[in-house]
């Protein structure tokens, strides 16, 4: 730089301001850096962005700059860009050009910049480096091209500019480059803002002078005469005589004592005098003259003014008006930066790209007397190591140079004592610009938008809590800061929904833990729950479809005591219809046929009860009609009503279709039963049903129906025996059951839902709490959504889902679409009397199915269902256990398949049907495998007694015992025509197999 001592400073000071940056100059000046330790680093790096509204706001990331106030540390801005993205980071180093700050580096960077920017961007993910960013330096010292930005940044104006002024640009054009933008920036200390200010006080009394100088130039020409005359006379006479005379005299006397002696003095003295005078006087004075005076003026006046501007120094002077004063008067309040921005790339090419785009979007519109501009600094050593350094250049200046400090102060540069850093005043604001965030997602850096949730749900005591996780605030988990429901408001029923692998399960645990409740479990598509045998030692887990496993057996057409069989009827009826799709009068020949079943079976259908069993429920009766008579009595209902042969051929096989799908396989293990399991029993324990092996969806709803139906009865039950007896029940996809109504839906089926959504809104009176699970939940029926107290929702995706559930939870629109960007375990929540839904992180479970191998669990769930069908309520469940006292697990399997398998039932119905030699051989066949995988003849005798045999008033079933023990021999005598001749069973009684 020119040497500013020499004549018109001034001048020169100006061509000095306007002459672009010497490289070569500031490199012969440059002071070397001190050498920098790893603890003076601390980087963070940031993998995603939170944000509330449209983009990241520049104003929030002004506030964490705001924050740093340290001299000595800089804050450290380092966009890395490679072929498959961009990073990130953000950290403190210190600047070797000031004492070591009054906090250390990573004091500053974990107490300081993180909770500031975790508070202004609540939900941003920031890590912090474990290496104190050492390995980032090293990466820093492999660029081989460097360059800074010279000059000061400018805003431009907001709007649709703005946008495009972003981060986000700059990784647009440096898409697959290998680069990095590198900023420092060091914290000015307020007495080094203060003389900045005063120096640029100065540089604007200089300035303002040039800019305007007046000039005026007059001229006056003028002429005058005069002339006079005068003249005088005087005349005069004076006497004067005087005579005095003067007599006087004096006299004094003085005297003094004391208490040691006295004195006394005197003095007397005399004088005379005389006098006389006389005066007279005369005088006469005469004057006369005269005067004339003439004058003549003749003059001419000429003025001339000039203004003179300095263009140069006027644009200098608004500059300081307008931009640098002011921005000086923002730092005061808002904190101050000395910046440097420097580029690195690995080739020339790149590193022009990014000068100009960096210069493109760091540039204002106009006004700026600084601007910037990109200087390649790759052969200037020193230079390159001080920016590698992450630290700021600096030179050495004379200190006491009036001129240059105002050109320092000019350029927006700090003079620390005769050494100039060369880098540009910034206040955060503008900091904020260049060492931004992206305004939309980018490779490599997640954006996530907030909404504002409540933050604030009821206090529930200690007693009644049931905690589910940690408020989150803007994607910030609060985890001192518990959200709880009330216990006493789970019998006003919840509702879950969320797509899978968003939590449900997770929630849905928590619920069931912390309740204190037994509780049903009805998981219609996975295992899930079985994990929670590791929790409760008496859990039970039934697996309908598994009976090698946990076998369930549910006869639909037994009673529950206290319950009549025109309440039952219509269970079934409603049942059937919410499953399946029956048209015309199929409902109405149903129910009829359910009648027919029971009045076969001996029931008295207008009192429910049965003659000849005073105790219907007791052990070891058989007195309840099972799904295989209702398939034999809906066809001998049908061909009663007087249809046509091709109508009543249609009915019987529609009906046909529906049922016999139930009567075999997996289904026909289930249903068609004697009895069913002790219901009453597993209210009192933690159960747990899967229904994956049951694949068919009108299936599984069925299913659900009836063991809904009998749970609600004993509850109804227990209610009378306990009033205060509470219990939960949660079932999972419950559209299955409770299925939303659509115009393709018949009026019957709509009507059996609406039933079935009617008796678990009211059960609640008993006692029971309802949890009801669903992935979609547009494809309930509105009343479930309705009735629901407590709604936890998870993720969901489907616009209709979104406003179905949002409707009724009070969530604002940007809070319903928020619902689509919920984390995994993240949930809104909303319970009655709760002003605003809350967003909860849900606690993870501490042990999940992935931690249980299936050949461990699955033994468990065995041993335990062995164990429930041990007990004494359910081993009428087979009548060839309810003959046995004990039994392995093996004979229990082996008794239970056996139960199962209707083959010898179908060989003795055949045989009494058509009584042939080939029929006999077979049944024979038969008997004799029942014999020695039972071992025991009696046994086979009961197999066959209580599954085809009906009692009566005529014929007990001890008489039909005896008549099956006395005939059995004969049925095994390979002499068929003997058998015939003898063979005396009534066979009008008997199943149909």
């Amino acid at each position: 730089m020119n040497d500013m001592s020499i004549t018109k400073p001034i001048d020169k000071l100006l061509t000095a301001l306007t002459a672009p940056t010497s490289l070569a100059e500031i490199a012969k000046r440059l002071v070397p850096n001190d050498a920098l330790q790893a603890a003076d680093y601390h980087f963070f790096q940031i993998n995603s962005l939170s944000h509330i509204s449209d983009a990241p706001r520049r104003e929030a990331l002004e506030n964490v700059y705001s924050s740093i106030r340290y001299p000595g540390a800089s804050v450290i801005y380092i966009l890395k860009g490679e072929t498959h993205g961009v990073t990130l980071y953000l950290g403190i180093a210190r600047n070797h050009m000031y004492s070591k700050p009054v906090i250390s580096i990573s004091d500053i960077s974990e107490s300081i910049l993180k909770p500031n920017f975790e508070g202004n961007f609540k939900g941003s993910h920031i890590q912090q480096l474990t290496d104190n960013g050492t390995e980032l330096i090293n990466k820093l010292q492999r660029y081989r091209h460097v360059g800074v930005l010279q000059g000061t940044v400018g805003d431009q104006a907001q709007g649709e500019n703005a946008f495009f002024q972003g981060i986000d640009r700059l990784v647009d054009v440096m898409t697959g480059s290998d680069f990095c933008l590198a900023i420092t920036a060091s914290c000015v200390a307020m007495e080094q803002l203060m003389e900045l200010e005063q120096w640029l006080y100065r540089g604007y009394e200089v300035l303002a002078p040039l800019a305007r100088v007046s000039l005026q130039h007059g001229k006056t020409n003028g002429r005058s005469v005069s002339w006079g005359e005068s003249k005088g006379e005087s005349r005069g006479t004076s006497f004067s005589t005087n005579n005095s005379y003067t007599k006087g005299g004096n006299e004094s006397t003085t005297k003094s004592a004391n208490r040691r002696d006295s004195s006394q003095s005197g003095t007397e003295g005399s004088s005379h005098s005389n006098s006389e005078g006389e005066s007279k006087g005369e005088n006469e004075s005469k004057s006369s003259g005269s005067n004339y005076n003439a004058s003549v003026n003749q003059g001419e006046t000429l003025n001339i003014s000039e203004e003179r501007h300095n263009r140069q120094a006027q644009q200098w002077l608004s500059y300081l008006d307008e931009v640098l004063l002011p921005r000086v008067d923002y730092g005061r309040s808002r904190g101050s930066f000395i910046c440097n921005i420097s580029l690195l790339t690995n080739s020339h090419h790149s590193l022009l790209r990014l000068g100009d785009v960096t210069r493109s979007i760091f540039s204002g519109n106009m006004g700026n007397q600084y601007p910037l501009q990109m200087l390649d600094i790759s052969a200037v050593p020193e230079w390159v190591r001080s920016v590698k350094k992450l630290q700021i250049p600096v030179i050495s200046r004379h200190s006491n140079d009036q001129i240059l400090n105002i050109f320092d102060s000019l350029k927006s540069r700090i003079n620390l004592k005769g050494k100039v850093l060369m880098g540009a005043y910034v206040t955060p604001k503008e900091l904020s610009l260049i060492a931004g965030l992206p305004q939309e997602e980018v490779v490599g850096i997640e954006l996530k938008e907030q909404v504002t949730f409540g933050l604030n749900p009821p206090k529930v005591s200690v007693v009644e809590s049931l905690p589910l996780g940690s408020l989150v605030q803007y994607g910030r988990i609060l985890k001192d800061k518990k959200v709880a429901l009330n216990r006493d408001d789970l019998n006003k029923h919840v509702f879950v929904a969320g797509v899978t692998g968003s939590g449900k399960t997770t929630t849905c645990h928590h619920l069931l833990r912390e309740s204190m409740s037994k509780f049903l479990v009805i998981e219609p598509a996975k295992t899930e729950y079985r994990m929670l045998i590791e929790e409760y030692d008496d859990l039970l887990v039934f697996t309908p479809g598994r009976d090698d496993i946990a076998p369930l057996r549910l006869n639909p057409l037994e009673m529950m005591p206290g319950e009549t069989i025109s309440s039952r009827v219509d269970i079934i009826k409603a049942s059937f219809l919410a499953s399946f799709d029956m048209e015309a009068a199929i409902p109405q020949v149903l129910e009829a046929a359910v009648y027919r079943c029971y009045e076969k079976m001996g029931w008295d259908i207008n009192t429910s009860k049965h003659p000849l069993y005073p105790d219907p429920f007791a052990p070891g009766c058989y007195p309840f009609p099972i799904l295989r008579d209702l398939l034999e009595a809906s066809e001998q209902v049908v061909k009663e009503q007087g249809f046509d042969e091709r109508l009543r051929q249609d009915y019987i096989g529609s009906i046909k279709a529906r049922l016999q799908g139930l009567l075999v396989g997996a289904k026909g293990q289930i249903f068609n039963t004697l009895r069913s399991i002790d219901f009453s029993e597993l209210i009192h324990r933690p159960v747990v049903i899967e229904l994956e092996e049951i694949r068919n969806g009108a299936e599984k709803s069925l299913l659900i129906a009836f063991i809904m139906t009998n749970v609600i009865q004993v509850l109804k039950n227990e209610h009378r025996k306990n009033p205060n007896f509470r219990h939960l029940t949660l079932i999972e996809e419950a559209h299955h059951l409770l299925t939303k109504a659509d115009p393709s839906m018949s009026s019957n089926r709509r009507q059996a839902v609406e039933m079935f959504s009617d008796m678990l809104a009211e059960v609640r009176k008993y006692g029971e709490g309802l949890i009801i699970v669903d992935q979609i939940p547009n494809k309930l029926t509105s009343e479930v959504i309705k009735n629901t107290n407590t709604k936890i929702v998870h993720k969901l995706f489907a616009e209709d889902d979104k406003v179905a559930i949002g409707n009724t939870m009070a969530l604002e629109p940007l809070q319903q679409q928020h619902l689509s960007r919920l984390e995994t375990g993240q949930a809104v929540i909303f319970s009655q009397g709760w002003k605003s839904a809350v967003l909860t992180q849900i606690e993870p479970n501490s042990t999940t199915q992935a931690d249980i191998p299936l050949d461990v669990i699955e033994p468990k769930l065995r041993y335990r269902s062995w164990r429930f069908y041990q007990l004494l309520n359910n081993r009428h469940v087979l009548p060839l256990t309810a003959q046995q006292s004990t039994l392995s697990i093996e004979q229990w399997q082996d008794q239970l398949s056996f139960s199962a398998d209707i083959k010898i039932l179908s060989a003795y119905t055949k045989y009494m049907e058509e009584r042939n030699e080939k029929n006999h051989q077979h049944l024979i066949l038969m008997l004799n495998m029942a014999v020695n995988r039972l071992g025991s003849v009696s046994m086979v005798i009961e197999h066959l007694l209580h599954h085809l045999y009906i009692p009566s008033q005529s014929e007990s079933i001890v008489q039909w015992r005896s008549k099956l023990q006395a005939c059995y021999p004969l049925l095994c005598d390979k002499d068929h025509a003997k058998v015939v001749s003898k063979e005396n069973f009534h066979t009008s009684t008997r199943r149909k197999y």
